[in-house]
C-alpha cells in the first residue's frame, strides 16, 4: 500500500498565493473543546463535544528574484541599542505573538478567534568583540530607565524596526571557548505609536502579520491524493524567523481558524 510524504502536496496557499516553492513543513491541527456532563450516579467522566478549532502550522523561505533562497548573506542590518551588531551575531530570532479570544456565540459549533493583542520577543547571540559596543553591558547593568533600547532588522532590503526593552542579558565565558553575549528582548509598545513600525514593501505575509492580524486570510491545504482539501479564514496567531551565521533564513507562521472550515 503507498504511503504519502512531503512530496505528495499539491496545495499549500496562504492568502490566495501559493507558498509550496518555499515550505519546509506543516502541521494542520483539529481540536475539540468538550464540557463536563458527568452525573452524579455515574463513576465514569462524560464530556459533551461543544466547540472545534483547526490550526494550521508552515515552516518557510523565502525567495529572492532569481530564484535564489535568502541566507544570512542578504541581512544588511541588525541593530541593538542603536548599534549595528550583523557582524558579530551568531544567531537571531524573532517571534511575534497576537493574543486571541473566542467571540463565538451560543449555538455556534466552531471557535471564532478576535485578536485583542499583540506582543514582540527576540534574541541575539553575540561574539564578543572588543570594538562591538560595550554599551550594551552598561545597559544591561545600568539603571531601569536605559532598559528601553529597540530592535530593527533589514532582510533581504526589508526592514522591521519595533520598540523592544532589554529583559536579560547573559555573557557566557568558558574554557576553550569564545565569549558569547545573549540578549533577549521583550516587546515595549508606546503610547501613541505604532507597534511596531511598518515593514518596508507591501502586501507580503510578514507585512499582513505585523500590520493586519485581526484580518483573516483564506488558506488552503491539499495533502495529496485521497486526501480532501482543508480550506477556510485563519487569522494569524504566532509569526516570526530565524537567521544564523551560515544559513538560510527561516520563518515560521501559526494560524487559528476563524469560523467552520470546508472539506472538499
Amino acid at each position: 500500500m503507498a504511503r504519502l510524504t512531503g512530496v505528495d502536496v499539491t496545495v499549500f496557499s496562504v492568502g490566495g498565493a501559493s507558498v509550496l516553492e518555499d515550505l519546509r513543513g506543516a502541521t494542520v491541527k483539529a481540536e475539540t473543546q468538550f464540557a463536563d456532563v458527568t452525573p452524579l450516579i455515574l463513576a465514569g467522566k462524560s464530556n459533551r463535544a461543544v466547540k472545534q478549532s483547526v490550526a494550521i502550522e508552515g515552516a518557510l523561505t523565502s525567495t529572492k528574484t532569481g530564484g535564489q533562497k535568502v541566507t544570512h548573506l542578504d541581512v544588511s542590518l541588525l541593530q541593538v541599542a542603536g548599534f549595528d551588531y550583523r557582524s558579530v551575531t551568531e544567531k537571531c530570532r524573532f517571534e511575534g505573538r497576537i493574543t486571541h479570544e473566542d467571540g463565538s456565540g451560543i449555538g455556534d459549533e466552531w471557535a471564532v478567534p478576535v485578536a485583542v493583542q499583540k506582543d514582540y520577543k527576540a534574541q541575539v547571540e553575540l561574539s564578543v568583540d572588543p570594538s562591538a559596543g560595550a554599551g550594551l553591558v552598561s545597559t544591561a547593568l545600568g539603571s531601569l530607565a536605559g532598559k528601553p533600547i529597540g530592535f530593527a532588522v533589514t532582510i533581504n532590503g526589508v526592514t522591521v524596526a519595533v520598540p523592544m526593552a532589554l529583559a536579560k542579558f547573559e555573557h557566557r565565558i568558558q574554557p576553550g571557548s569564545r565569549q558569547i553575549w545573549v540578549v533577549d528582548l521583550t516587546g515595549s509598545a508606546l503610547v501613541g505609536f505604532s507597534y511596531p513600525t511598518s515593514p518596508t514593501g507591501s502586501g507580503t505575509l510578514l507585512e499582513h502579520c505585523f500590520n493586519s492580524p485581526g484580518i483573516a486570510l483564506p488558506i488552503a491545504v491539499l495533502a495529496g491524493s485521497g486526501q480532501p482539501q482543508v480550506s477556510g479564514d485563519f487569522l494569524v496567531s504566532r509569526f516570526g524567523f530565524q537567521v544564523t551565521n551560515a544559513g538560510a533564513v527561516e520563518s515560521a507562521y501559526s494560524f487559528a481558524s476563524t469560523g467552520e472550515v470546508a472539506l472538499s
